[in-house]
C-alpha cells in the first residue's frame, strides 16, 4: 500500500480513538515496527496531537481535536483538486458561500513552498474554458438546501398572470453560463 494511502487509512483508524500502541498499527496495516514510527512521526507533521506515555500499559495518547479529518493528497492529487476549482472562477455565484480565491489561498498555503511551485507551474499552463455566467442567481444557497433536504418550494412568477406552483427539486447543474435544476411539480404530478 502506498504511503499516501496508508497514513489517509491511518487517520480514519484513529479518528475515533483516544490511544494506541505501535502493535495496533503493525497489525491492522501489516507494517513492520520500523514504517509504524516513521508514520507516527508522518501523522505528527501532518497535524495529529498524540503524545508517547512510556511503561507497558503505554503507547500513544491522543488529544480532542474538533478538526476534520486530515487527509495526505500527492502533489498530483492536490493539483488536480485546485485544476478542479479553477473552473469555479469564472463563476461568480455558487450554491457554496466561499470564494475561489480563499479556497486555493488555503489549499495552497498547506503544501510546502516546493509543492506551491509545482501546483502554480500545472494551474498556470492549464486552462478551463466554459461560458461566463450570464444572470447572478439569487437564490442558488437556498436551491441546494432544499433538494438536499428534499423540501418543497412555493414559487410565484409572473407570465400574463400571478402563477404559484410547488416544486420539488432534484439537482443542479450549470451550462453555458445559466444554472438548470430538474424539478417536479407535486400539484401536477410532472
Amino acid at each position: 500500500m502506498k504511503k499516501d494511502l496508508r497514513l489517509n487509512q491511518e487517520l480514519l483508524f484513529l479518528q475515533d480513538r483516544r490511544q494506541f500502541q505501535l502493535k495496533d498499527l503493525m497489525t491492522e496495516f501489516n507494517i513492520s515496527k520500523r514504517m509504524a514510527l516513521r508514520d507516527v512521526e508522518a501523522l505528527e507533521y501532518l497535524g495529529v496531537a498524540l503524545y508517547a506515555e512510556a511503561g507497558s500499559a503505554g503507547g500513544y495518547k491522543l488529544l480532542p481535536q474538533n478538526l476534520l479529518t486530515r487527509i495526505y493528497f500527492s502533489t498530483d492529487e492536490i493539483t488536480a483538486i485546485l485544476f478542479a476549482l479553477k473552473s469555479l472562477k469564472q463563476l461568480s455565484v455558487t450554491p457554496f458561500d466561499h470564494s475561489y480565491a480563499n479556497m486555493m489561498s488555503k489549499l495552497t498555503d498547506s503544501l510546502s513552498e516546493k509543492q506551491q511551485q509545482k501546483v502554480i507551474q500545472a494551474t498556470s499552463v492549464i486552462n478551463y474554458y466554459n461560458s461566463y455566467q450570464i444572470n447572478q442567481p439569487t437564490y442558488l444557497s437556498q436551491l441546494l438546501a432544499a433538494i438536499l433536504n428534499e423540501a418543497q418550494v412555493t414559487v410565484t412568477y409572473c407570465q400574463f398572470d400571478t402563477v404559484t406552483i410547488t416544486l420539488q427539486f432534484l439537482d443542479l447543474f450549470y451550462r453555458d453560463g445559466v444554472w438548470f435544476s430538474h424539478g417536479y411539480d407535486s400539484q401536477q404530478n410532472n
